[in-house]
């Protein structure tokens, strides 16, 4: 009896259907249960054998593409009870899903991936981006309490030498108690990444140590603002200053002149000067050179709010406007 003949009988029966033809036959069970009933139906030892036969067929399959059916190898290779095969692929569907915002999806591979002894077989840097990533996805849905223990255990597995890695990990924690509001945890953590940055001696101090600087400095001020701390904020930025101009990329300019407009606004009792003016333009215009279509930092949302204070109408809805569609 061939396999064709099988599938004719399994879907004269009403069990199974035909799916699709092209580029290859596929069938479906025709009711979850009915596949439930046959997947119980086998011994555990067959369905490991099938599982894992699945997976390296598929593996043979997307050689060159495994990315794609990384979330089905990740299943399968779970299902056969391989972990140490299935958390590397658990991982990479996870940062598909992350990429495209499938955060529940990405939440629970990630949470697969983490937790189980399989993961002890992954280094310490794999095990530490993986939170990391884990905990960017927790606070993008507002899980800050998870996504602050999850850059902590980022921490804890990130080489002790790798001095700017450990502070993006602090700092990171700083941005999760700031959005949950706990300021005091917010302060103490970005102490401690400022305290790990200035530990590195002056002539080892490059780009990328001022880049992770900027960084914490620019979320720094942040804090300040929407805590109304205006003399700490003011004092953050005109320690960022000198360093704007020489390292700075286009999203730090963007962040710290805007930053600065907001800054002059507060202080200035929310009238909007030719100088603020001036400044929100300045970081509209770094924006647009960083091509973030995301518009994370608000560059065009602000500078129409400075537009609307100072009383510019027409301005002020062109790039509200703008903004409002990049949001939708």
């Amino acid at each position: 009896m061939t396999l064709a003949s099988d599938l004719t009988r399994l879907e004269g029966a009403g069990l199974i259907l035909l799916a699709t033809t092209q580029p290859q036959l596929e069938y479906l069970f025709r009711h979850a249960l009915i596949h439930e009933a046959a997947y119980q139906s086998l011994l555990r030892e067959d369905r490991r054998a099938l599982h894992r036969a699945a997976a390296e067929v598929l593996e043979e399959l997307f050689a060159d593409r495994t990315d794609e059916a990384a979330a089905t190898l990740a299943y399968h290779y779970t299902r056969a009870e391989i972990p140490a095969r299935a958390v590397p692929y658990q991982l990479r569907a996870a940062d598909r899903a992350a990429a495209s915002y499938a955060n529940a999806e990405a939440l629970e591979l990630y949470a697969a991936a983490l937790d189980g002894a399989a993961a002890a077989d992954l280094g310490e840097a794999e095990v530490a981006a993986a939170y990391e990533r884990f905990g960017a996805v927790l606070e993008l849905v507002g899980r800050l309490d998870d996504a602050i223990d999850a850059y902590a255990q980022a921490f804890e597995h990130t080489d002790p030498h790798t001095i700017l890695d450990r502070a993006r990990m602090l700092r990171r924690q700083a941005n999760a108690h700031r959005i949950a509001r706990q300021v005091p945890e917010a302060r103490v953590a970005f102490q401690a990444a400022t305290d790990l940055l200035d530990g590195v001696v002056a002539d080892e101090r490059g780009r990328e140590w001022w880049s992770h600087r900027l960084d914490l400095l620019l979320d720094r001020a942040w804090l300040h603002y929407f805590w109304g701390t205006l003399d700490e904020m003011a004092a953050v930025l005109a320690e960022c200053a000198p360093a704007v101009e020489p390292y700075a990329t286009a999203a730090q300019r963007t962040r710290y002149y805007g930053r600065l407009a907001l800054l002059k606004i507060r202080s200035g009792h929310m009238i909007v000067t030719d100088e603020v003016m001036a400044l929100a333009q300045v970081a509209y215009d770094a924006w647009e050179a960083t091509g973030d279509s995301t518009d994370v930092e608000l560059a065009r949302f602000q500078l129409g709010f400075c537009a609307l204070w100072r009383g510019d109408d027409k301005r002020a809805v062109h790039y509200l406007n703008e903004s409002l569609h990049a949001a939708e």
